[in-house]
């Protein structure tokens, strides 16, 4: 199980934004902090991932993140602008119906991992999303679907992504489902999320489609005086999910006891 949290300025002892996540990859599969410097490249240049190629931009970012050793992105890093982000696996119908598909042996498109998503984010980006959203458009085309652990298929091993992106002024939670997102800010107190979907009835940003794409599928009704609950919508009920919302609760409750003296030492 894993956990990322952040508190903002209002929340810590020095009047600094703080971030932090544990991380549970396999006993095995060491994850060293790897230092990857400012670059330029050249135009129609093509970035291999494990699943995807895609186009290479034209500077990438100095970045500093902890990566599974056989993979190209992080777990968790910072860039050079003071931008960190952290991300968990989320289990969403998304992820289950492309498995599903997988182990029937139809094709299952490969696409992102959360930890692409991760190194991608920092070496493209000075801030956190913004009001925009412009870097989730990589998730919209791309979609996520592969094994984010070398020993496991497809199906067993992949994972949708929730994530933490937060630089010195204000923090993101983005919850990937597929090809889909949304997108919420946390400019002042805590916030911390865990291996389940946390963003329920209200977001900032998100895929135009978010909401209609989960009615069509029948995971939602469309009523229109109903609220749309993204977590109800797309959560993978066939999960047990009581230890991570346990640990979702526990942390978030620590965070409030200790609002505004929250600090490393």
């Amino acid at each position: 199980m894993c956990d990322t949290w952040v508190a903002m300025r209002d929340a810590t002892l020095s009047g600094q934004v703080l971030f932090g996540k544990n991380s549970d990859r396999p006993i095995f599969d060491c994850q060293p902090l790897v230092f990857h410097a400012r670059q330029t490249w050249v135009p129609g240049s093509t970035l291999k991932l494990e699943y995807v190629d895609l186009p290479q931009v034209e500077v990438t970012f100095a970045t500093l993140g902890s990566s599974p050793y056989w993979c190209w992105g992080y777990e968790e890093g910072i860039n050079e602008h003071g931008v960190v982000i952290g991300n968990e696996a989320i289990p969403t119908r998304t992820f289950r119906d492309l498995a599903d598909q997988f182990r029937r042996g139809r094709p299952a498109e490969l696409g992102l991992l959360g930890m692409d998503l991760i190194r991608l984010a920092l070496e493209r980006s000075r801030s956190a999303p913004g009001r925009r959203g412009d870097g989730c458009v990589v998730i919209e085309q791309y979609g996520q679907f592969g094994s984010g652990v070398p020993t496991r298929p497809h199906d067993a091993g992949g994972y949708d992504g929730s994530f933490i992106i937060a630089d010195s002024g204000q923090a993101w939670i983005v919850e990937a489902v597929g090809r889909r997102w949304v997108a919420r800010c946390v400019d002042q107190g805590t916030a911390s999320i865990s291996n389940e979907p946390s963003t329920r009835y209200s977001w900032d940003l998100g895929s135009h489609d978010v909401i209609d794409y989960a009615v069509n599928q029948g995971w939602w009704s469309a009523d229109p005086e109903g609220r749309f609950d993204f977590v109800r919508a797309y959560i993978d009920d066939r999960v047990p999910r009581q230890v991570s919302h346990l640990r979702a609760m526990r942390s978030r409750q620590l965070l409030a006891e200790h609002q505004g003296k929250i600090t490393l030492q």
